[in-house]
């Protein structure tokens, strides 16, 4: 009896002992299947890196208004299982932005972040880390944007104007050139034109960290105000007989721009006119000085001109004016606003017209000559004779009407034997050529 009852419990004892020998392998003690996990296992590597950002950047609005940032400009340190730290890819967002690993529309990691001057104050931004399996993983981190320097409420609004300095009329269809340095960028240089008042506003556009020089130009139009009426101002004032009054004449009389008034201008003057030259070869077409230039006397071209104008960027919220001066033209008679089609819509008309300028005759001559003329409509003519070297021999003004009229141009006109140069002006349709004297 004892024995039988003995050998059940040796057995339920020996099966108690052998479940606690066993591993624990109940179900709850399984981890979930994640399919992403699986993917990766492919690969062999399965961990995403460790990635560490540096907090309390602080950077300062740059003269563009905006600051970019990359994103290892945020990286303390970052390392992974399996990947090299140099495969360890970088990106970068502000926070709140997206979710995963940032990548642009072709799939690339992006790498920057730009802030502007609305964005001022401490900013929120992730930090992404991808290994070459594509595990990623990320840390938040804060930077403080500032605009110590001033440069998103005070840049500069450059207000530049040219007028006519014999006139005062607004210049139009001009080019500023404008090079300046800053603290805070590279060197700069562009150029922009007027409007059609003669002036620029150019907000924003300068550093306020900056000195800046502006030059204006105006290369166009060269016969714009030159008839022979600067010619025989010209030549009075060359021989003595009639000095010039004002500053600017000058100016506008020294053709070459060699800093004197001579026979020489003339001449460069006299080829414009007559077609040889399209344009001076050592001149530009107007000239500038800042408003309220003194120029020197007795003798304006004793200095050079002061023909641009540097500014300070603290100095730049306020308007600059220059003055114009048109080169050839020295009774102030240019248009500002002239343009070529103007002169080529009178010559249509005046072609339209039958308008001729006939050949002088005879030519060659022994004495005097004919010069024959048709004019379509009422006219101020000016005919003029000059020796080869530009000096003018004889001239004539007079009113014609409308009709055929032979200009006499006599034997006195030519006081000796040689090749001489006419020119016959009406209005703005201009004629001339040579006459030859035995």
């Amino acid at each position: 009896m004892k024995r039988s009852i003995l050998l059940p419990l040796l057995l339920l004892a020996s099966g108690i002992f052998a479940q606690k020998k066993l591993p624990a392998t109940s179900e709850k003690s399984l981890p979930p299947i994640d399919p992403t996990k699986i993917v990766q296992s492919l690969s062999g590597d399965t961990e995403a890196p460790v990635v560490n950002c540096l907090n309390g950047l602080s950077v300062n609005i740059m003269p563009t208004g905006m600051i970019q940032l990359w994103a290892s400009d945020f990286l303390l340190s970052v390392s992974d299982n399996m990947t090299n730290v140099g495969q360890i890819k970088l990106g970068i967002r502000k926070a709140g932005t997206g979710f995963g690993f940032p990548v642009d529309s072709l799939g690339n990691p992006i790498q920057s972040v730009q802030f502007d001057c609305d964005e001022l104050g401490v900013k929120a931004v992730e930090l992404w880390a991808v290994d070459e399996s594509w595990n990623a993983a990320s840390c938040n981190t804060f930077i403080f944007v500032q605009d110590n320097n001033v440069n998103c409420s005070n840049n500069i609004d450059l207000n530049l104007c040219t007028r006519v300095l014999c006139s005062g009329a607004a210049i139009e269809k001009l080019v500023f050139e404008v090079h300046g340095t800053s603290t805070f960028t590279p060197p700069y240089s562009y150029f922009v034109s007027t409007d059609t008042g003669g002036c620029l506003d150019m907000p924003n556009n300068i550093p306020i960290a900056s000195t800046f020089t502006v030059t204006p130009s105006k290369d166009d139009n060269p016969l714009n105000g030159l008839d022979e009426q600067d010619m025989i101002l010209l030549s009075k004032h060359i021989h003595g007989t009639q000095p010039f009054t004002e500053p600017w004449q000058w100016v506008a009389a020294d053709a070459n721009r060699d800093g004197q008034i001579t026979i020489a201008d003339s001449l460069e003057f006299r080829n414009l006119l007559l077609g040889i030259y399209a344009e001076l070869p050592n001149n530009s077409s107007w000239r500038f000085v800042p408003e309220g230039y003194q120029f020197p006397l007795p003798d304006p071209l004793s200095q050079p001109l002061p023909e641009s104008v540097t500014i300070a960027s603290v100095l730049a919220n306020m308007d600059t004016i220059f003055m114009g001066i048109k080169i050839g033209d020295l009774d102030c008679s240019a248009l500002p606003g002239f343009t070529d089609h103007v002169n080529g819509d009178r010559n249509k008309v005046l072609a339209s017209e039958h308008a001729e300028i006939s050949q002088p005759r005879p030519n060659p001559t022994t004495s005097w000559a004919i010069l024959p003329i048709y004019l379509p409509f009422s006219e101020q003519i000016h005919l003029e004779i000059s020796d080869i070297g530009g000096k003018i021999c004889w001239f004539n003004d007079l009113q014609l009407e409308k009709g055929n009229h032979n200009l006499e141009i006599p034997a006195s006109a030519m006081p000796g034997a040689g090749v001489y140069l006419w020119r016959v002006s009406a209005g703005k349709l201009v004629k001339a050529g040579k006459l030859v004297r035995f």
